[in-house]
């Protein structure tokens, strides 16, 4: 391996000019460290670096080695506003390579492989959330109906199957807090939710099972059925929480909160400032919604909870193979391991 500048010995900097195909960019201020490979002539701006590769070095292996020191660029950024990277670093810069090209051009095809498969598990994955997405509007608003049922759907308010809960908990110097996160993504811990608060605020104890939203965020899909391991768990009253109903499945329920045609019923109910506006419990109950017979609801949320398992399962790949190639790229761009020719 072999360690040189990548200024003018082996790469030029060329960031003022038209730059041909297969010049390798990366970003020095807004996306600091974003790199990428120019796949036909075009001219950057200031924002970027620009680098032509001499007949020494190989392209694609030097676009692998700024993705891996990604994290050294965004630490050597600097500014209030907008950080960015001054041209003396780049000026500067070195890159450990192998001294042939043969094993430069092996290891970014090797890295291109997991690429490859990020790329089509990423796209597979976007392919299934847009299918979920065309069943949920077909299955919860009855446009489709399951074959072996018939019977008319019943509009019904959210307050006929819907109880708030306030069982008293703790102070915000105590409670294990909760929050709920935007566009269908579930209750998680707050980041401070072991965090030292207010003695003056005063907490409420959550369920499992319970439907539970976010009175500011509640356009934006801050609406869940709140998981068994949280049972116990609390939040305030700008997290409102209700008991189910058996007329109801939760399991159908919580798909149906996750659609974003139902969130999106109001709107007009919002109170308060434009940055301010929350939905209060009351005008939460008093929306309709049309509502299958049971075992119909049951049927229903079967399917798009496969489809939810079935992205689940893509998602947990994809992060498995982001990981192996996070593990080669430590190992093959430093050296560790030598690729024969």
């Amino acid at each position: 391996m072999t360690e040189f500048e990548i200024s003018d010995e082996g790469i030029r900097n060329s960031s003022a000019v038209r730059h041909p195909a297969g010049t390798v960019i990366m970003s020095r201020d807004a996306g600091v460290g974003k790199s990428s490979i120019l796949g036909a002539e075009m001219a950057v701006s200031q924002h970027f670096i620009a680098w032509r590769c001499s007949d020494d070095l190989e392209n694609r292996f030097l676009y692998y080695w700024l993705q891996f020191h990604k994290g050294f660029f965004e630490r050597m950024a600097v500014g209030s506003t907008i950080k960015t990277i001054g041209l003396p670093l780049f000026r500067k810069l070195r890159i450990t390579s192998p001294d042939s090209k043969f094993e430069q051009v092996r290891i970014a095809e090797i890295l291109e492989t997991w690429d490859r498969s990020i790329e089509s598990l990423t796209d597979l994955i976007a392919a299934k959330s847009d299918r979920k997405r065309s069943f949920m509007q077909q299955l919860l608003s009855g446009e489709k109906r399951l074959p072996g049922f018939t019977d008319e759907w019943q509009e019904v308010r959210l307050g006929d199957f819907l109880t708030e809960s306030r069982v008293s908990g703790s102070t915000g110097d105590t409670a294990r807090k909760l929050t709920v996160r935007w566009y269908g993504n579930g209750v998680v811990p707050k980041k401070d939710a072991l965090a030292v608060g207010s003695q003056n605020t005063r907490y409420y104890r959550r369920k499992g099972g319970q439907l539970i939203y976010s009175k500011l965020d509640l356009i934006r899909g801050a609406v869940a059925i709140l998981p068994s391991e949280y049972d116990g768990w609390e939040t305030t009253l700008d997290l409102p929480a209700f008991d189910i109903s058996d007329a109801v499945a939760p399991a159908w329920l919580s798909q149906l909160v996750s659609w974003p045609n139902f969130t999106r019923k109001f709107k007009d109910f919002e109170q308060g400032g434009r940055k301010a506006a929350r939905i209060a419990p009351r005008d939460f109950r008093r929306v309709f919604v049309a509502v299958p017979p049971i075992e119909e609801q049951r049927r229903i949320a079967e399917i798009l909870n496969s489809c939810d398992r079935e992205i689940a399962l893509h998602r947990r790949q994809l992060a498995a193979i982001r990981d192996q190639k996070r593990g080669l790229m430590q190992k093959l761009l430093t050296g560790e391991v030598r690729v024969k020719v």
